[in-house]
């Protein structure tokens, strides 16, 4: 059995020139909301095996906080592709993760988080705010099996 978390990083910056999207940092409210979801995650006893997120900073920061809130004894692997990533390029992303892994927490954006949400699920269509998460349940022995409308939803925490 495999679970997946998957999450909207935390509110961040508006897009101002010169800066670019992928430099966007959290905002004061981003933090907090982090630290609310990774109380609940705390709480909940909840441990992946490892997260990844895309290489941009507000996914990093919200990765960050998470980890150290859990103690994950490693730092968030940066995965450059799943930055603004569709639901196409997250899915093959999610089939290649370890056989050894059992529970994973990918932190990404809109629109392709709830869109691989609503893939996946046999429950729900999901449409994630910031700092939202979702953990699906499947019954494979291998993520290269996951596949469309297999997940089934164990909790949904919408900030």
């Amino acid at each position: 059995m495999k679970n997946l978390i998957l999450i909207r990083h935390a509110s961040a910056e508006s897009e101002q020139f010169p800066s670019n999207d992928f430099d966007r940092r959290l905002t004061e409210t981003g933090i907090s909301e982090t630290r609310k979801l990774a109380a609940f995650l705390s709480s909940h006893k909840i441990q992946p095996d490892k997260v990844v997120c895309s290489a941009a900073k507000r996914t990093f920061e919200t990765a960050g906080i998470i980890i150290e809130t859990l103690s994950i004894q490693q730092s968030a692997i940066e995965i450059p592709a799943l930055y603004n990533a569709g639901f196409q390029v997250l899915l093959q992303h999610i089939q290649s993760f370890g056989q050894e892994l059992n529970t994973i927490a990918l932190v990404g954006h809109n629109p392709g988080i709830s869109q691989i949400a609503t893939v996946l699920s046999s429950d729900n269509p999901y449409q994630f705010s910031t700092a939202s998460a979702l953990c699906l349940e499947f019954k494979v022995e291998s993520w290269s099996a996951v596949q469309s409308g297999m997940g089934k939803e164990n909790w949904y925490y919408n900030a």
